[in-house]
């Protein structure tokens, strides 16, 4: 149920060949921003032209993609999101 619910998918570190790996992207609402982070583009993600490729080590490139994710959306601090009414 996350993943159908997701605005943001971010896959970290993974083939896509794995379950549960694997199956994630299809629980995921096609107008999701969808990113994967790893050393080298899964063959799965080659047919998906929805998915953003950030290629390098989880460690350098997570930091990077956190500053351009918080610069394109409103991050809540805890509080502010409780106290939201959806």
């Amino acid at each position: 149920r996350i993943c159908q619910d997701a605005d943001v998918f971010v896959i970290v570190g993974t083939s896509l060949q794995v379950y549960p790996a694997s199956g994630l992207m299809n629980y995921v609402p096609k107008m999701a921003d969808k990113y994967i982070v790893d050393r080298h583009l899964p063959n799965a993600a080659e047919s998906d032209d929805g998915i953003v490729f950030w290629e390098g080590h989880a460690t350098e490139m997570l930091p990077l993609l956190m500053k351009k994710l918080t610069e394109e959306v409103q991050i809540w601090t805890f509080s502010e999101f409780v106290s939201k009414e959806f």
